[in-house]
């Protein structure tokens, strides 16, 4: 006989198998859309939209170290990048250093255009989602709406957890 906790495993999988699937064949899209745009039509790379992303999330916490941690580059091609993009007026730094435990650096601040800029990069982004919702009721997207909430909070936490080296926080597990 299943438990209810064997059930709530295997819709785990069966949820997870599927976000899997549509993840990759969204990645098809993204590549597919980068292949066939001109560079001159994407002003801003992967890491530089993921830099500009983590700055925004983790304020006060993101320096150049970090981005050499979370992309795996030198410190001089993450230079390069952060300059480029402070010489952009799209970052700032802050001239603070990050306080010990995050690390040793200084503090990437978006500038207000750098603000502007990541609105808009965001909605280039969302816009490349919405044929996942076209067959979507208002009442579906709503649930979806505080599922996704659920799964960013998630994922920060997780971001945290891997990259600032935050301990995990188990208030969420149900006892």
């Amino acid at each position: 006989m299943k438990t209810i906790n064997e059930d709530v495993r295997n819709m785990s999988l069966l949820v997870l198998s599927e976000l899997a699937s549509t993840w990759s064949l969204a990645r098809v899209l993204v590549e597919h859309e980068k292949a066939t745009t001109s560079p001159a039509d994407q002003p801003y790379n992967e890491r530089e939209i993921l830099t500009l992303c983590l700055v925004e999330q983790f304020e006060g916490l993101v320096t150049a170290t970090t981005l050499c941690k979370v992309f795996g580059l030198h410190h001089s091609q993450v230079g390069k990048m952060v300059e480029n993009l402070v010489n952009r007026e799209i970052l700032k730094k802050s001239g603070e250093p990050v306080p010990k435990k995050s690390g040793r650096g200084t503090q990437l601040e978006l500038n207000p255009k750098g603000t502007e800029e990541l609105k808009k990069i965001k909605l280039m982004i969302a816009r490349r989602f919405a044929y996942l919702f076209q067959e979507l009721t208002a009442e579906q997207l709503k649930e979806m709406y505080e599922l996704t909430k659920k799964w960013h909070m998630a994922a920060k936490r997780k971001v945290e957890e891997k990259v600032f080296a935050k301990l995990p926080d188990t208030d969420f597990i149900k006892v």
